[in-house]
């Protein structure tokens, strides 16, 4: 839940929440783990266990859920969106967000590594480029391992900048019509859930 709190956006379990994890515990974490634990949080949901919060999944535009991706359902419903067209704007969200993470990764085949470069990969080029001469004119400087994390983080703090109200304006809009549409339940774990509570 920390995790996620962390990030304050929906996480692809597998890509994404699983590596952070591990990167920032130092443990394994497994795939069959985070399924059981989601299977886990629907269950006790379903029979009306007491928690302060549910580990829930995203809401595509059309309301179904979306069980790669998790959610807190005390964001707002905006925030839970999956939203397509919007992977940009998260993509540099979870860059910013990985920047101000308490672990920078040191060793370059950690999870928390292949993190950022799959995260990174998706930046403008030339925006990176122009800020790494920018920091260090030498092209064979020794320092990009290591200042490639604050050129990215920056990179992806300016590029969110330029997307952030677009993608906003189009998630509140999909969330609205979620609102009038889903129930509670559908709310939390998309309208194709079965769910003994609604």
């Amino acid at each position: 839940m920390d995790a996620l709190e962390h990030f304050w956006c929906p996480l692809r379990a597998e890509d994404e929440l699983l590596p952070y994890l591990e990167g920032t515990w130092g443990e394994p974490v497994t795939v069959e783990a985070l399924a059981g634990l989601l299977a886990a949080e629907r269950q006790a949901f379903d029979q009306a266990m007491a928690r302060p919060v549910w580990i829930c999944v995203g809401l595509g535009p059309d309301g179904h859920g979306e069980p790669g991706w998790w959610v807190r359902p005390d964001w707002p419903l905006w925030i839970r969106v999956v939203d397509p067209e919007g992977e940009q704007a998260r993509r540099c969200w979870l860059l910013r967000q990985l920047y101000r993470a308490p672990v920078i990764p040191g060793d370059p085949a950690s999870p928390l590594t292949r993190l950022w470069v799959l995260l990174a990969a998706h930046l403008p080029v030339r925006a990176v480029a122009e800020l790494r001469v920018e920091l260090d004119p030498d092209p064979a400087g020794s320092g990009w391992e290591q200042q490639r994390f604050s050129i990215w983080g920056e990179v992806a703090d300016s590029q969110f900048d330029l997307l952030a109200d677009k993608d906003r304006r189009r998630r509140q809009w999909i969330a609205q019509r979620l609102a009038a549409d889903l129930s509670p339940a559908a709310q939390l774990f998309g309208r194709d859930a079965a769910s003994g509570r609604q």
